[in-house]
């Protein structure tokens, strides 16, 4: 007698997808600018003068102080986000500079008005 015939095998259920967790995009955003905010507080940058070789190298170094941080953000996230706290920080000392500009200015048109009203 012939072995009994073997049941066609059952498709397997597709694997159930893990569903995504809810993010709030606005939560989301508002931590990765506080990211933002560390890096460019933490950085600390050197620079490194070869007169012979006439260059000048600047390094900026975010691991000493948020390597921490930076460890919490995916691998390909973590590079931008030093770009974006450079950029930053750059633009507000740029600010600043330019705030202190015109208060000089302010200060020496304030002079001006004094001398003009002894005279």
């Amino acid at each position: 007698s012939k072995a009994a015939a073997k049941p066609a095998a059952k498709p397997k259920a597709a694997p159930k997808k893990a569903k995504a967790p809810s993010v709030d995009v606005k939560e989301f955003g508002e931590v990765l600018l506080e990211v933002c905010k560390v890096l460019m507080s933490v950085c600390e940058t050197s620079q490194h003068e070869d007169e012979d070789q006439q260059t000048i190298s600047t390094h900026e170094d975010f691991s000493a102080h948020g390597g921490d941080i930076l460890a919490l953000l995916p691998e390909d996230a973590r590079l931008p986000m030093m770009k974006l706290a450079l950029f930053w920080r750059d633009e507000v000392e740029r600010e600043i500079d330019m705030s202190n500009d015109f208060s000089d200015l302010e200060s020496d048109d304030e002079d001006e008005d004094e001398e003009d009203e002894a005279a």
